[in-house]
């Protein structure tokens, strides 16, 4: 997830064993965290749709739907294709053998 690589929390954790009284510590914290994720939410509704609007990203969308589409059809002749090597096979006998000792 794009938010792990993005985050405050160890610089906001070292300033909180530096400089923040250990009864503010949480709340600092929890509050610096709030305010990143606000930032961060609100960066990413204007960074999203304008990088989904350019020509480059939607080219490689349909390309990657393509390549997609086409690896789907190849498993899917793989799979029938070892499904009929398989029901080609002579039938096994699974007969046990009683031992009287």
């Amino acid at each position: 997830m794009v938010s792990n690589f993005l985050t405050v929390t160890p610089l906001v954790s070292l300033i909180s064993y530096l400089v923040i009284p250990v009864e503010h510590r949480l709340p600092f914290v929890a509050g610096t965290n709030l305010a990143f994720n606000i930032f961060f939410g609100a960066l990413a509704s204007v960074v999203v749709p304008w990088f989904m609007s350019l020509a480059a990203v939607q080219q490689g969308i349909r390309n990657g739907t393509e390549i997609g589409k086409m690896q789907k059809s190849f498993m899917d002749a793989q799979a029938t294709a070892k499904l009929s090597e398989v029901q080609a096979l002579p039938a096994v006998s699974t007969t046990i053998l009683q031992v009287d000792l």
